[in-house]
C-alpha cells in the first residue's frame, strides 16, 4: 500500500473525524450552553480533523529502476564493479538504480519475462534468445572494451579454451576424451562458441568430445577447477582470463590454446516501463561516460581495478548481434 501522502484527503480517517464529532454531539445535551465544553469541542475537532488531513510528511516518491546483469563473475565481484555505474546513472537519470544479479543466465531471462527488469545488460546469447522469446526489450547501447596493451575501444572480445601452464595439451584435438569446465549453457564465451567450434572442426558434440563435462556457473568457477586440478581445460573470456591471471588471483597459472572468432560485447536493453524520454536519457549519459567518468562524490564510475571490463559505449543495432548469430546459437538448447 502506498504511504499516504502530505496534504492529501484521506476519506477513512475523515469518516473517523465525522464519527467522533456525532457521539461528541449526540452525548452533549447542550453542547454551546457551557463556553469550556464549546472550547473543548471546538479543540477535539481541530485535532481530528488536522490528523485526518494531514498524515504526516511528504514520501519521497524516487522513481525505482530494477537493472539485471549477466553473472559472469561471483555476486561479490559484479556487486562491486557495477555499484559506482549503477550509482552515477541514478544521479544524472533522478532515480535509484537497483541491481539485480540472477543465479544464472536463463534465471536472467525468466525475469526479464515476468516483467520485474526494467535496464538488462544481456551478453550476446541472452539478448539474441530474448529477442527470439519476443520480449519487449529495447535495445539502447553497446558496451565497449579498452584491453590490457590496447588503445583503443572495440565492440567484441573473444573467448579463450586454456589448460594450466603444466599441462601437456596443446590444442582442442588434444582435448578429446579429456575432463572440461564450462560456465553456463547461456555463456556465449563459456559455451556457445566452443561448443560450435567443436561441432563445426570435430563433427561432434560436447557430449562426445569429452569424457566428462561441467557447468560451474561462472568464469571465475571455470578457472578454480582448471587450476586445482578438477579438469583438464575450461573455456572463459579475455576479461576474466586477465582478471584471474593477476598475482593475487592465480598468477602465470594457466596457458591459451584456442581463441574463439569476435564475440558482440554486452548489449544493454530497456524494458517497457522505461518510456521512450527516459531511454533516450539513459542513452546519452551511457554514450558520454569513459574511464575519466566519476560520481559526485568521487567515484572512478568505469573501475578496472574492480575488474569492470567496459569503457564507454557505442551505438550498434540488433543486427550487429544478429551477424554472429548462427554461431552463437549453433549448440542452443
Amino acid at each position: 500500500m502506498r504511504p499516504h501522502q502530505s496534504g492529501r484527503y484521506n476519506p477513512r480517517t475523515q469518516h473517523a473525524a465525522k464519527g467522533v464529532w456525532n457521539k461528541f454531539f449526540r452525548e452533549s445535551h447542550m453542547p454551546f450552553a457551557n463556553p469550556l465544553r464549546k472550547t473543548l469541542l471546538a479543540t477535539l475537532l481541530f485535532a481530528v480533523w488536522a490528523g485526518a488531513a494531514w498524515a504526516g510528511p511528504k514520501q519521497s516518491q524516487s522513481k525505482v529502476l530494477r537493472m539485471g546483469i549477466n553473472p559472469w563473475g561471483t555476486e561479490k565481484e559484479m556487486r562491486d564493479m557495477f555499484r559506482p555505474l549503477l550509482d552515477y546513472l541514478g544521479e544524472h537519470l533522478g532515480v535509484t538504480v537497483q541491481m539485480v544479479v540472477p543465479t544464472t543466465y536463463d534465471e536472467l531471462l525468466d525475469r526479464v519475462s515476468a516483467g520485474e527488469l526494467d535496464i538488462v545488460a544481456f551478453n550476446s546469447v541472452t539478448y539474441l534468445r530474448s529477442r527470439r522469446m519476443g520480449l519487449p526489450m529495447r535495445y539502447i547501447a553497446t558496451m565497449d572494451n579498452i584491453f590490457d596493451g590496447e588503445s583503443t575501444s572495440r565492440s567484441y572480445y573473444t573467448g579463450y579454451i586454456f589448460v594450466r601452464k603444466d599441462s601437456p595439451y596443446r590444442s582442442l584435438d588434444d582435448l578429446k576424451g579429456k575432463t572440461f569446465a564450462f560456465v553456463d549453457p547461456s555463456s556465449a564465451s563459456g559455451f556457445k562458441m566452443p561448443a560450435a567450434m567443436i561441432g563445426l572442426r570435430k563433427g561432434a558434440t560436447p557430449e562426445k568430445y569429452f569424457s566428462k563435462f561441467f557447468f560451474v556457473g561462472d568464469h571465475s568457477e571455470v578457472a578454480s577447477a582448471v587450476y586445482y586440478g578438477c579438469v583438464d581445460a575450461g573455456a572463459t573470456w579475455d576479461n576474466s582470463y586477465n582478471m584471474n591471471t593477476q598475482p593475487q588471483r592465480f598468477g602465470a597459472a594457466f596457458r591459451i590454446i584456442e581463441r574463439t572468432p569476435p564475440i558482440p560485447n554486452d548489449a544493454w536493453a530497456v524494458g517497457p516501463r522505461v518510456d521512450s524520454t527516459l531511454a533516450a536519457k539513459l542513452k546519452r549519459v551511457l554514450l558520454l561516460i569513459d574511464r575519466t567518468t566519476k560520481t559526485r562524490d568521487g567515484r572512478t564510475v568505469l573501475n578496472p581495478a574492480l575488474g569492470f571490463p567496459g569503457s564507454g559505449w557505442s551505438e550498434r543495432s540488433p543486427q550487429f548481434y544478429e551477424n554472429a548469430a548462427d554461431l552463437l546459437l549453433y549448440a542452443q538448447n
